[in-house]
């Protein structure tokens, strides 16, 4: 039976163990991905060389002199950063995933989460742009009301994550309304290898990204851990 406060915080066990999960796993899930993906792009003319030895079945040798004669690192570099534009676009979608859930939260937050429709986060994102107040968007009890329950160091956490974590999602709203502009984030730019020369000896042009418009990217994904 899930328990009631006075701030109507209603939470089962099941959602309990849930958000635990999610603390320790959920919670990075697009992160570990993207660094993954930026590792990938930072990296590309090793990573060419082993998808061309997978797809040739030839050794590690022949493969990269394959990869760096097609030209290889740059598909690689222009498929990582579409996927990285496809992981942001998620990380979004979910974060307001979360956000439904824990404002429905007595109809149970794991089964809201999991079943929150991208029309409702569309409108939670566009709720959180016009909202001063977290927790009076998300239902939450007011940092005042948990000071005499609350340890010093658990009531900094709270203040901390009222004050500026409610701006990084308010930052995170604002962004939302990016879509389809050409992008390879400035964190990556540095590592592009070079063109690889051609058979008549002029350097091959290295293809640019595509534009990736948020619309066609905003597919509920799921949660890898659970």
């Amino acid at each position: 039976m899930p328990s009631c406060d006075r701030n109507h915080l209603a939470l089962s066990e099941r959602d309990r163990a849930y958000l635990r999960d999610y603390l320790q796993f959920c919670l990075m899930n697009h992160v570990v991905a993207a660094e993954a993906l930026r590792s990938t792009y930072q990296h590309a003319e090793g990573a060419a060389a082993t998808v061309r030895q997978l797809l040739e079945r030839v050794g590690k040798a022949t493969a990269a002199d394959m990869a760096g004669q097609l030209n290889d690192a740059a598909r690689v570099q222009t498929i990582v950063v579409a996927r990285l534009m496809s992981e942001y676009a998620a990380a979004i979608e979910d974060l307001a995933g979360m956000m439904v859930a824990v404002h429905d939260r007595c109809a149970g937050v794991m089964s809201r989460y999991f079943n929150s429709a991208i029309r409702e986060t569309g409108a939670m994102l566009k709720e959180l742009e016009g909202s001063d107040d977290l927790g009076e968007l998300l239902g939450l009890p007011r940092v005042d009301d948990l000071r005499e329950t609350l340890d010093d160091e658990a009531l900094g956490a709270l203040e901390h994550a009222y004050g500026a974590f409610a701006e990084h999602l308010h930052s995170v709203a604002r962004l939302r309304a990016w879509k389809g502009r050409r992008a390879y984030p400035s964190a990556l730019r540095t590592s592009s290898p070079t063109a690889s020369p051609s058979s008549s000896g002029s350097a091959t042009p290295r293809p640019r990204a595509p534009a990736v418009s948020y619309s066609r990217l905003t597919t509920r994904s799921s949660t890898a851990s659970w």
